[in-house]
Parts: structure tokens; sequence; C-alpha cells
């Protein structure tokens, strides 16, 4: 089986919490594509997103082998981890091989209106932000962000709120329309794309990586941003993604 790099997405890509994000991931691969999951972490000191994509590169290279460097690597990315696997292919073409995604963020970044709807959904981080770092600040956010419209397990959105760590503003703000973002490629690897509608998700809305060499989209209907944290994650990942993975 070759090695599956999975690439987090905001407030969950640290040593502790990556853990706590791929665990229903994990739970529905095979036992040989378990041992074969790499969860990388991002550079918490990055201020730029092309820095947090070039130590993402380097950390590929550093955790798989010679050969799959060369034929390229298979993803699984979540949220900001689907634009950040484009921008590695703008950067270093070829390292990456084919992609999942998941309830991934469009590739030009986090357009005006769903900009607007996260203003809606997490006020608290607009203030926060100010102080050069932010995250959800209450269960409410995180119900709003991740849950809207559902009904999500008992004490669920506690623990989201529990795993999430601040995100440097420098970063993230680069991910916001105006003339100093930074713009990742249409995918030029293959890609498969899953997520919510867009009306249940602020994040994901808009995602169809229009203009990629080889991109299948689908929407599944009961997703939310929060489904990865969900039973429902470990049964796609066990008929599809990892199905997808071996017959390809």
């Amino acid at each position: 089986m070759r090695p599956i790099v999975f690439l987090p997405g905001a407030w969950g890509n640290r040593d502790q919490a990556i853990g706590y994000w791929t665990r229903r991931i994990r739970e529905g691969l095979s036992p040989p594509a378990l041992h074969s999951f790499i969860p990388m972490g991002y550079d918490r000191d990055a201020r730029t997103q092309k820095q947090v994509v070039r130590h993402l590169i380097e950390g590929i290279r550093r955790s798989v082998g010679v050969f799959e460097i060369r034929s390229g690597v298979d993803v699984i990315a979540y949220s900001w981890g689907a634009y950040l696997a484009c921008m590695v292919g703008t950067l270093q073409p070829g390292i990456i091989r084919r992609a999942v995604f998941i309830s991934g963020m469009p590739h030009i970044g986090f357009g005006l209106c769903n900009t607007l709807r996260f203003a809606r959904a997490a006020p608290s981080c607009l203030f926060a932000a100010l102080g050069g770092s932010f995250a959800l600040r209450s269960t409410q956010e995180v119900h709003r962000c991740f849950f809207p419209g559902v009904v999500p397990d008992d004490g669920l959105e506690g623990e989201v709120l529990a795993h999430m760590h601040p995100e440097r503003t420098s970063a993230i703000l680069q991910l916001l329309p105006g003339p100093q973002q930074i713009r990742a490629e249409s995918p030029i690897f293959r890609v498969l794309a899953l997520r919510a509608p867009d009306r249940q998700d602020v994040f994901s809305a808009g995602a169809n990586y229009q203009g990629g060499v080889d991109v299948t989209c689908k929407v599944m209907p009961d997703w939310t941003h929060g489904t990865i944290l969900t039973s429902a994650m470990s049964d796609v990942t066990h008929r599809v993604i990892e199905p997808w993975f071996t017959a390809r």
C-alpha cells in the first residue's frame, strides 16, 4: 500500500490535535492502509501561506520514500489542507499524485461570501485576530461553523473546542479576497472532492476546483464541516476513499 499523507485543517494541525481530527478516518482504513497513514503537522511559527507550504513540502520529503517522491504521493486533505495541497502542487509540481479532499476549501482561497458567513458564525474571531492569532471561542461558534442544522453527538462540540489551537492571523489573512492573496493553481493532480452542500458548510462552499486536470466533485447531502469527526466519516473512508485509491 502506498503511503497516504494527511493534510489537516486550521486549528487542528499540531501533534496532539491531529490524532483527534483523524481518528474517524483511521477507524475506516484497512490495516495496510492504516500502517501507511502519515499525518502532517504545519509550522506553528509560519507567518505566510508560502512558509506553511515550504515547511509542508520538506515534511513530505522527510516522511516518504524516494520512490513515492519521484512518482508522487497520495494525499487526504481536510478543509484548509485542500487549499494547501493545491499550493504544494503549484510550488512543487509532481509531488502529489492524487488526492481526496474532505470538505476542502476552494483553491482560490476564502471568497467574500464565505468570509461574511464566517464572520456571522464566529464573530469573536474578528476581535481575537487583532491580537495576532485566533480560534473559535465557544461551543455555539463550533456549532454554527461545524454542525449547522444538525444535532451532533452529545458533548462533541465541547470536544472540538478542546482540541483546537489558535492560528496566526497573518497566515490566515492571505486566504481572504484581495490583491495580496496568494492564489494556488487549480489541482494539477487527480482529485476526488467530497463536501457538504454550500448552505451547510461555511468553509467549503463553492469549492468545485474548476480547471483541474481530473477532478470529481461529490456533494454529500447529509454532511457538514464537522462530518470528519463522526462515524459517517469512518464509513465513507471504508466504502469510498480507500477503494478510490486502490482502484486507480
